[in-house]
């Protein structure tokens, strides 16, 4: 876990997970935006509702997803929220949600940082869970952030 960049009042945080790991968020729990980038395809589906469900739990707003399989990790992403608010009633806590199949890391870095803000919320908090440790996809993401 480690902060990649801070600017003002904003944050981008990088996390890796590998299958072993479970997710905490490395800032106080407050709205916020995440991009899941899946390095390897295959995750089973009750890991990926695990961390769409740990994600939305923790205030999370917009949810990008990105990488191997990432149209399955926005689904798991879209379930949990509907398990907390089956008719999407509350605005304050409407979780969006997009993914970016064959897209590059740079573009989908891109949408992430400018492209994601939310209604009824003010969003200082970015965070990138990378799925699967890979030391050279981390230096990527966090240079492109820089």
């Amino acid at each position: 876990m480690s902060l990649v960049l801070e600017r003002s009042e904003k944050q981008v945080w990088l996390v890796e997970l590998d299958q072993s790991a479970t997710f905490s968020l490395p800032f106080p729990a407050e709205p916020y935006v995440c991009m899941v980038w899946a390095n390897r395809s295959g995750v089973a589906l009750e890991e990926r509702e695990s961390l769409a469900d740990a994600l939305i739990a923790t205030g999370c707003r917009y949810i990008v997803c990105g990488g191997a399989d990432c149209e399955k990790w926005h689904d798991s992403a879209d379930d949990a929220y509907l398990a907390r608010d089956p008719e999407c009633k509350n605005d304050n806590t409407f979780v969006m949600t997009t993914w970016h199949e064959n897209e590059s890391q740079e573009d989908v870095v891109f949408f992430f940082l400018t492209c994601t803000g939310v209604e009824n919320a003010t969003l200082n908090r970015y965070l990138i869970v990378q799925v699967g440790r890979d030391e050279r996809h981390a230096s990527l993401l966090s240079s492109l952030v820089s």
